[in-house]
């Protein structure tokens, strides 16, 4: 398990605990941005959407947009909306 997903884990089991109070000073709304920040940095595989004509694309799973890369066939290492970090489909992470 990585580290950030061992982060994740940590903030997801403090706030359940705290209850809004933390012993950081920090309010809920920060470390839910650190959570979304640390989801991001944790490759994932992209997943593939249907559209309306039944054709298929890569997409990233956390905002739903297309994976896409206009400078080559490759896959790009990071979505280029939201910036999820992305797996090969059935790989590793790129580096």
């Amino acid at each position: 398990m990585s580290r950030e997903s061992e982060l994740i884990k940590e903030i997801n089991e403090h706030i359940k605990k705290a209850g809004g109070l933390y012993g950081l000073e920090l309010p809920e709304s920060d470390l839910l941005v650190i959570r979304s920040a640390l989801y991001r940095a944790v490759a994932v595989e992209p997943v593939n959407k249907e559209d309306c004509f039944g054709d298929t694309a890569l997409c990233c799973p956390y905002c739903g947009n297309p994976v896409t890369n206009y400078y080559g066939r490759k896959q790009p290492a990071c979505c280029q909306f939201c910036g999820q970090k992305l797996k090969k489909k059935g790989g590793n992470p790129e580096s």
